[in-house]
């Protein structure tokens, strides 16, 4: 009875993480030829996060103290999102902010309860089956039903989609993809060859998906985990590393400085990253009208919002997103949002480092190049904490593992200490 109830419970958190990820919920949208944008609800997208939202609650349920101890090494993640909820009072569109509140917390919370339920290597093994089956099923979905599984708008004609509701999440779930699998073939040597499989799926979908951000993340992963093994070295070694690492990226932005155009030019872009740069102006300066909350949580790219139309004058085109992680919180949540996002993910980042070198927790080097990934991809997308989907669930729990381990280590360690003396200096204690 206690393995069925395990195969059950493991086959929901795969349907579930398959819903944070965005596949299959846009797929009937598609096959109507239906689009969402400013603030539309997809339907399909709901059922699916109440299937999420009840799990979460049967979960917490039975594993309450452990959701509890969890949810207390939440520290800047709680805060964001009870800013995300106080900015219900001064949103320009309440109830959008209130609805997309709901998808984010549904979204944190079930990390949380991952966390509660399963080691992490579980849940990085749980995450890439959810992502092998929704490849395998865009695929069959891109050849058997052309007209629904690729993208249709003349721009974006033949780029595959899936079983998504855009290329660009067929790319973003792929490139996510290729860092679960490939850190899952270097940690299990007995399922090498079912990993190195889902690797390659993940390649081909992201080129077939034409998606320029996804293939630089899976250019940056491969890159970020062939220089992390030198993070281990000893000693000197260690820092003429560290050097050569820091040496070779000022050395690449040197030249994306110097020859941005000629390097846009030869990836297919524009020098203004198709339109991003005079859109980005636009919106910084709107950003900085309101620098203390915001147009509220997920309140700014909505239908007839002047601010918008301002924004898509000067970039060229319609953009329901900034294009850029940290424009769209400030943007959202001003100056408070984006202090907790980056102390979010620079803690996520220093952890993750520290925890690499120290060389005993092995899903450390997967937190560490998702990190680095999504710092990077952060600054032409709009990836950080969007409402229930897969990054902010991944934000979450990867911080927290990393907050858990620490406290655990710390706890250990006053554990081991002898008590002060009478005349102990008031540091021991405090270290105590």
């Amino acid at each position: 009875m206690r393995r069925l109830l395990g195969g059950v419970e493991t086959l929901c958190v795969v349907v579930a993480l398959s819903v944070l990820l965005g596949a299959y919920t846009g797929l009937p949208l598609r096959l109507g030829g239906a689009q969402l944008e400013g603030g539309a609800v997809n339907p399909f997208n709901t059922a699916g996060m109440a299937f999420v939202l009840a799990l979460t609650l049967v979960s917490a349920g039975l594993r309450w103290r452990a959701m509890l101890f969890v949810l207390r090494h939440g520290g800047p993640l709680n805060l964001l999102l009870g800013l995300a909820l106080a900015s219900v009072l001064w949103s320009d569109v309440p109830e959008v902010t209130l609805r997309r509140w709901v998808s984010l917390t549904q979204a944190a919370l079930f990390g949380y309860c991952l966390l509660a339920a399963f080691p992490m290597a579980r849940v990085l093994r749980l995450l890439a089956t959810s992502i092998g089956l929704s490849m395998l099923a865009s695929a069959a979905v891109a050849l058997a039903l052309p007209a629904a599984g690729t993208m249709q708008e003349p721009s974006l004609a033949g780029a595959w989609s899936g079983v998504f509701m855009h290329k660009s999440q067929l790319g973003s779930v792929a490139a996510l993809g290729v860092l679960c699998f490939g850190w899952l073939w270097r940690n299990e040597p007995g399922r090498r060859a079912w990993n190195i499989c889902g690797v390659l799926l993940c390649i081909a979908m992201a080129v077939l998906a034409q998606s320029r951000s996804a293939q630089l993340v899976i250019l940056l992963a491969i890159s970020f985990a062939t220089f992390l093994p030198l993070l281990r070295m000893p000693g000197l070694i260690r820092l003429w590393a560290a050097y050569g690492m820091a040496l070779t990226a000022s050395a690449f932005a040197a030249l994306m400085i110097l020859f941005f155009g000629d390097i846009m030019a030869a990836l297919g872009k524009d020098a203004s990253l198709t339109g991003r740069l005079p859109g980005w102006a636009t919106l910084l300066e709107l950003g900085l009208q309101r620098p203390f909350g915001g147009h509220g949580y997920s309140a700014f790219f909505i239908a007839d919002n002047a601010g918008v139309e301002d924004a898509w004058r000067n970039a060229g085109w319609v953009m329901w997103n900034a294009h850029n992680a940290y424009l769209e919180i400030l943007l959202q949540l001003g100056v408070p949002g984006l202090a907790l996002v980056s102390w979010i993910i620079l803690e996520q980042l220093a952890r993750s480092l520290r925890e690499c070198i120290a060389g005993d927790l092995p899903w450390a080097s997967f937190a560490l190049i998702y990190g680095l990934c999504h710092l990077a991809i952060s600054a032409v997308e709009s990836t950080a904490f969007r409402g229930g989907d897969i990054v902010s669930m991944l934000l979450v729990m990867l911080l927290t593992a990393l907050r858990v381990r620490a406290s655990a280590r710390d706890a250990a360690l006053r554990a081991s200490l002898p008590r002060p003396g009478p005349g102990a200096h008031p540091l021991y204690a405090a270290h105590r």
